[in-house]
């Protein structure tokens, strides 16, 4: 009987989500780091916590997978060093899209600012003749049509929103996706689309072509507009947008990712090196959009699926591209 080892290294997962089991005439074992494990035995890794001496001391590892989209937390370098084929996960593809949306109306809406004066009697909105705006009609541009882009243009077609579309190459497949997106392009078509545009959401992967993308240029082409950002900070640019909402050059922006992340054992950490939190134009949310109940479970099954088809030495469908980065 063949034996196939897994090691648990970092993730949304405890040590009691996965248990051992047999298929295909193969014993396949979970591990974590802490515990005792046979180094010839592991052939998966999943999760993201991994160093050099790691990888070097596993002489049979075929994969690492780790169970999110964005890659970015990895050292890729170490990868392709090593030569072993990475994978990764689109399970929560729904969710966060579904965040995405949500922040879209609730900024738009204001909902965040009216429920905070409300509670210390303050009457906004029309008392103030504060004039909400309508997403009805409204033109958004979503920056990168991945697997959450697209559903974020589904979930935005039944409010009667004109959807633009920024993809990393025009392919030819665009056809199939005319009900959701009034027209594709690329990068270079992003300033054109914005023009044209009361918002922007961005899902693109972080990676050396995209980091710091959405800066000063960006955000002009935008102009008095609304920003949603659930990919990775370090596409948008820290300090131009800070000042552009400061100064009211944007209207809101809604942003469920940071520059600054907490430190191991620090239980207050704030998000970026500029006060955000002073603004009353920003919704900040703790990067949590992708982690909801169904994620968790659709995460596991892919998993066991994975392993399942590794032991007819068969690898993933979702392989990361290591020279683009995702």
């Amino acid at each position: 009987m063949d034996k196939l080892g897994v090691l648990l290294c970092g993730g949304p997962f405890s040590d009691n989500d996965f248990h051992s089991f047999y298929y295909n005439n193969t014993q396949i074992n979970f591990y974590n780091t802490s515990q005792r494990y046979d180094s010839s035995e592991i052939k998966v890794i999943i999760g993201y916590r991994l160093t050099r001496e790691l990888l070097n001391s596993l002489p049979n590892l075929a994969l690492v997978h780790i169970p999110f989209a964005g890659v970015d937390i990895l050292d890729l370098s170490m990868i392709k060093e090593r030569g072993i084929p990475l994978s990764n996960s689109h399970t929560n593809a729904k969710a966060v899209a579904e965040f995405a949306v949500t922040l879209l109306f609730s900024l738009v809406k204001q909902i965040p600012k009216f429920d905070k004066d409300l509670r210390k009697g303050i009457w906004g909105g029309r008392w103030k003749k504060n004039i909400l705006d309508d997403l009805y009609g409204s033109t958004v541009t979503i920056l990168g049509f991945g697997s959450i882009g697209k559903e974020i243009a589904y979930m935005l077609k039944p409010f009667g929103i004109k959807v633009f579309a920024i993809k990393r190459s025009l392919r030819g497949d665009e056809e199939k996706y005319k009900d959701v997106v009034y027209e594709f392009g690329t990068k270079e078509d992003l300033i054109k689309f914005l023009g044209e545009s009361d918002s922007l959401i961005i899902s693109v992967p972080l990676t050396k072509d995209t980091e710091g993308m959405v800066n000063y240029h960006v955000l002009d082409a935008l102009g008095n507009g609304y920003l949603v950002n659930i990919s990775r900070g370090g596409v948008v640019n820290e300090e131009d947008v800070f000042n552009y909402l400061k100064d009211k050059r944007l209207k809101g922006a809604a942003l469920d990712v940071w520059w600054k992340y907490p430190k191991k054992g620090e239980t207050v950490s704030y998000p970026s090196r500029f006060p955000f939190w002073e603004l009353d134009n920003v919704i900040m949310t703790p990067h949590t959009a992708g982690v909801t109940h169904s994620f968790l479970e659709k995460t596991k099954e892919e998993i066991i699926s994975i392993l399942k088809d590794m032991t007819y030495n068969r690898l993933p469908k979702n392989l990361v591209d290591l020279s683009k980065e995702y």
